[in-house]
């Protein structure tokens, strides 16, 4: 089970956000202490993760690396809902392409596609054929 927690506490004239998490990392083996709640390259983000260590450490440096290197995302002029956009887009779309690559038997090399349909489903294409629409991989 995750624990993760934020409030706002005033101190003289000054509100501050204060996060804290449990440090406990799953997926594999059990690990004590680990971190699980990440700095994002702005000013106003923090990211905590709940679940499988193995899937979720590598969506949040895949993530924050993103970030890092998009100076729009890193701006105040981008609005929280985008980064969350982006977030869940970069998220879907990176779990469908490990689970094709595990179910549906993708090779390394071949030309892979996430496209998002009109009711904002991931449909994965490969080799510029369609597989179809993916259910199992929204976040």
């Amino acid at each position: 089970m995750t624990l993760c927690t934020a409030h706002i506490r005033q101190v003289n004239d000054t509100e501050e956000l204060v996060f804290a998490t449990d440090s406990c990392l799953t997926g594999g083996e059990k690990w004590k202490h680990g971190i699980k709640l990440f700095e994002l390259p702005r000013k106003d983000c923090l990211l905590c993760f709940a679940g499988s260590t193995i899937r979720a450490y590598p969506l949040v440096l895949n993530l924050v690396s993103s970030i890092h290197l998009d100076k729009y995302l890193q701006s105040p002029s981008a609005t929280l809902e985008e980064v969350l956009d982006f977030l869940s887009e970069q998220f879907t779309t990176s779990c469908v392409i490990v689970a094709a690559f595990h179910s549906v038997g993708v090779e390394t090399g071949r030309s892979l596609r996430v496209n998002f349909n009109k009711t904002n489903q991931p449909v994965l294409t490969i080799e510029g054929k369609e597989q179809g629409q993916v259910d199992d991989c929204m976040f």
